[in-house]
């Protein structure tokens, strides 16, 4: 089981795909959330946010200097991601300037279709759905062009 860490906007996401299939992806990983990414989720989804955040492990609440992160543009909530990250946790995003930081500080972050790529992968998924969440994902200009194509032949291989 892998353990991933998911930001606010991609919880967004995942609220907006509303694909039944996905739970999948949830009950066969542990994905985690902190209480400053439940906050955000509080504040704009409401009660659907907390509905859809129970399938989510909430994190245990952490006293942390955030400072350094505040003077790179990094919220309270994405910080909170990269504290909680000391192992082989994957921090899923959305906001590239939390990737990029994961990155130089060689801590894994990868987007939502990335994750979905690989419970495609791992047969977590079907096909039908990554082909479905690809096409909507691009339709929310979510992902690039050159993403939305590398996941379509992806699945072109797969004669799905």
């Amino acid at each position: 089981m892998h353990t991933f860490l998911l930001d606010t906007i991609s919880f967004g996401k995942l609220i907006k795909l509303n694909f039944p299939s996905l739970l999948n992806c949830f009950n066969k990983n542990k994905i985690c959330i902190t209480h400053p990414v439940l906050d955000e989720i509080m504040h704009h989804f409401g009660q659907k946010g907390r509905e859809f955040s129970k399938h989510f492990t909430l994190l245990p609440l952490r006293d942390f200097d955030y400072s350094e992160y505040f003077k790179l543009g990094l919220d309270y909530a994405d910080a909170s991601l990269l504290e909680y990250q000391i192992g082989d946790e994957i921090i899923i995003s959305e906001d590239h300037p939390l990737i990029a930081y994961a990155t130089f500080h060689r801590k894994r972050a990868i987007q939502l279709i990335d994750f979905l790529l690989f419970c495609s992968k791992m047969g977590v998924i079907d096909n039908k759905t990554l082909y479905r969440c690809n096409h909507e994902l691009r339709k929310m200009k979510n992902i690039t062009k050159k993403k939305h194509k590398e996941v379509k032949q992806y699945l072109a291989g797969t004669n799905y």
